[in-house]
């Protein structure tokens, strides 16, 4: 379920983080493990412990959150280290987004309409368009790593391997981070001045995959083929245009996320 091997468990670290009571698993990426707990100041939080080799890439994501205040971005409570088999791992302690991420949403079946799919597009845009500001590129704009909150709105998580354009690259050049399938063309070839148009395309397949259920490129390898993106027919066609215009190829034809803030007002 996560970078450690084996899978860590919460009885592992029970007590080290004073006021915090673990309960269950979450799915997590190949840096660490993520838990959901009761925190006695903060209650319900996520707890995500990262493998030491991946404490710079926390270090940079603890940077960009605490100086984030927005509602479309999970908002970080503490971080510190815990000790973890013998060896020191940071951790991060975010607030809990009652609701599913969009990949739930769309393995039950429960598509997006027209105006979920504005907000979608519009929350998280605003959540880019202010990292954008702060000279950071997500990286990884895809289904599991949006919430759909039980109020309506779409909350971005997961800034592990965002790409912080004032400091030196943790990826030697050629590589890539991201989720294949999500990752505009630039990226998946390893291109290293990436723009927030990179994350404006994971954010218009994500969008496309709400609305439809389907990957608008017919799978996640054509997308390197070069193969268009399908329209949507349940949408208007201004929303639709919009999608095609956010999973264009090339990066100049695609809006910043200023762009669709000002196209969705």
């Amino acid at each position: 379920m996560g970078g450690f091997s084996p899978d860590l468990q919460a009885s592992e670290i029970q007590g080290q983080i004073p006021g915090l009571s673990l309960a269950s698993a979450l799915p997590a990426g190949g840096q660490g493990a993520v838990f959901r707990g009761v925190h006695a100041e903060h209650g319900d939080v996520v707890l995500k412990v990262v493998l030491p080799q991946f404490e710079e890439r926390t270090r940079r994501e603890i940077d960009a959150l605490r100086t984030l205040r927005l509602p479309n971005v999970v908002r970080l409570l503490d971080h510190g280290y815990i000790d973890v088999r013998q060896e020191t791992c940071p951790y991060t302690l975010t607030r809990l987004v009652t609701g599913d991420d969009i990949r739930t949403r769309i393995l039950n079946g429960d598509h997006m309409d027209e105006f979920q799919a504005r907000e979608l597009i519009r929350g998280v845009a605003a959540a880019l368009d202010e990292l954008w500001r702060k000279e950071i590129v997500h990286r990884d704009v895809k289904p599991p790593n949006i919430i759909w909150s039980t109020l309506g709105t779409a909350v971005l998580i997961d800034l592990g391997v965002a790409r912080h354009l004032t400091r030196t690259d943790l990826t030697t050049y050629g590589g890539w981070l991201g989720t294949r399938g999500f990752m505009a063309p630039e990226q998946a070839s390893g291109e290293k001045h990436l723009t927030v148009r990179a994350d404006v395309f994971g954010l218009g397949v994500t969008a496309h995959m709400a609305i439809t259920g389907v990957h608008p490129f017919g799978g996640q390898d054509e997308i390197m083929a070069g193969k268009r993106p399908t329209s949507v027919a349940t949408v208007s066609d201004n929303l639709s245009a919009l999608l095609l215009s956010m999973m264009s190829l090339r990066p100049i034809d695609r809006p910043t996320a200023r762009n669709l803030l000002e196209a969705l007002s």
